[in-house]
């Protein structure tokens, strides 16, 4: 299958199910694999959801009840190769189709006020990149140092320090040399920090304000620096570049 030989990242590159990859192939099919995703990931709030579909779109929800039954066996560290592969599809969409499943999609993340991993996965990789396609609406980078957005970058790392160590004072510790390292003079760890990702979703759009050069040093220093499973899968994705779509 083409969409496969995209450039996913080796750590994720375990062969998908064949019922899988056929249902990211069509766009309602696919539309109906986000929406599984979301709802395995919440399944209080997607319960709701599910069955407002059921009544509202009964073709959409037999496909999704579908999906969900298939991802049972599934890791969710593959959820990241099904997203792309669903994405490919999405971008095949016409504006009024990509605005009525973006309302949808965003009914269902922001229902319980929490952003997780998988529902920060779909809110950047569907909604905000299909939205730059579709909608054409382009930003050009125009941050050259990393001050401009300097308590984003803060956040930023350390989130992923917290993520890469499970004890705070390592966490830390890890922080303060990156900066140092790094040369970022006066940068402060975030201790509070939780594990919502929806203020990750701000912070991905401030890294989008800096040039692409500033954006890919930082992002390639981050991806030199930690080693978690999660945090490279969110520094792909910080990483996935506009010009791919």
């Amino acid at each position: 299958m083409a969409l496969y030989t995209l450039n996913l990242p080796s750590y994720e590159a375990e062969k998908i199910p064949q019922e899988l990859l056929m249902l990211s192939d069509d766009i309602f099919s696919s539309k109906a694999l986000i929406l599984a995703i979301l709802a395995k990931d919440d399944k209080e709030v997607s319960a709701k959801k599910i069955s407002l579909l059921a009544k509202n779109e009964p073709s959409l929800h037999a496909k999704v009840i579908n999906a969900i039954n298939l991802l049972l066996p599934l890791d969710k560290k593959q959820y990241l190769n099904l997203i792309l592969l669903c994405q490919e599809t999405l971008k095949q969409m016409n504006q009024n189709d990509f605005l009525n499943f973006k309302t949808l999609i965003n009914e269902w993340i922001f229902e319980n006020g929490e952003v997780s991993l998988q529902e920060w996965m779909v809110q950047t990789l569907i909604i905000n990149h299909l939205e730059l396609k579709l909608l054409k609406r382009i930003s050009i980078g125009k941050n050259g140092k990393l001050e401009a957005i300097k308590s984003d970058v803060e956040f930023l790392l350390s989130f992923l320090c917290d993520i890469e160590y499970k004890d705070k004072n390592e966490a830390k510790n890890h922080f303060y040399k990156l900066t140092q390292k790094a040369n970022l003079k006066n940068y402060k760890y975030i201790f509070d920090i939780n594990k919502n990702y929806n203020k990750l979703s701000n912070i991905t759009k401030s890294i989008n304000t800096l040039t692409p050069q500033t954006k890919e040093n930082l992002l390639n220093f981050c991806k030199q620096n930690f080693r978690n499973k999660t945090n490279m899968q969110i520094i792909f994705i910080l990483s996935f570049k506009e010009e791919i779509l």
